[in-house]
C-alpha cells in the first residue's frame, strides 16, 4: 500500500512540476494501519544493509506533499511505531484512548503538552481514562492562538449499514 501511495504521489509531483498553475483538486491519500506501512526505519536493498531508510523516503514525501497539492491522513492504533519523520509532519491530530506509554508520550508532545512534566500529568491520566467515543483534537492551521489548543469532542456516529460488494462496485 505504501508503494501504491508513493507512485500516486510521484505522479502528482510530475504533473505539478510540468504545470505549476494546475487547477487539479487536492489529492487526499488515507493510510489505515499506518504503523504497518510506515514502521520504524528499515534499510533498503536486497540484504537489508544498503540504501537509504525507507522511512526517510516517506518522510520527504510527507514534508513536501502540500506544495504538490497532496494531503495525507495517517490512522494508527500505535503511533509510536510510525517513523519519526512521518509523525513530525502530522499537524492535525485526533487522539482516542491510548494504552502504551510511548504512544502517550508521543501524542502529548504532539498536543504541545509537557509529556514528562508534573504540570501536565493530568493530560496523561485523562488520555488513560477517556470515555469510549471521546477524542482530543488539535487543528493548528489558524493564526489565532486559542484555536490552536487541543479540544475535547465526541464524533457523531452514523447508524448506516455497511455497503455490500455490489453497492461498492456500482
Amino acid at each position: 500500500l505504501g508503494w501504491v501511495g508513493w507512485h500516486t504521489y510521484m505522479d502528482r509531483v510530475a504533473t505539478r512540476v510540468q504545470n505549476v498553475h494546475s487547477t487539479e483538486p487536492m489529492l487526499h491519500i488515507v493510510y489505515e494501519e499506518a504503523n504497518k506501512i510506515f514502521g520504524q526505519p528499515q534499510k533498503g536493498g536486497e540484504d537489508g544493509g544498503g540504501g537509504t531508510d525507507i522511512s526517510e523516503q516517506y518522510g520527504a514525501q510527507f514534508r513536501d506533499a502540500r506544495k504538490y497539492g497532496i494531503r495525507f491522513s495517517v490512522i494508527a492504533q500505535a503511533p509510536a511505531l510510525i517513523a519519526p519523520d512521518i509523525i513530525s509532519s502530522c499537524t492535525n491530530l485526533v487522539i482516542n484512548y491510548l494504552k502504551n506509554t510511548k504512544d502517550k508520550d508521543l501524542m502529548l508532545s504532539a498536543l504541545a503538552r509537557s509529556e514528562k512534566g508534573f504540570r501536565d500529568e493530568e493530560w496523561r491520566r485523562f488520555i488513560d481514562d477517556m470515555s469510549v467515543g471521546m477524542a482530543i483534537g488539535r487543528f493548528p492551521y489558524t493564526a489565532t492562538r486559542k484555536f490552536q489548543r487541543p479540544v475535547l469532542f465526541r464524533p457523531l456516529m452514523l447508524e448506516v449499514q455497511e455497503p455490500t460488494n455490489e453497492e461498492i462496485a456500482d
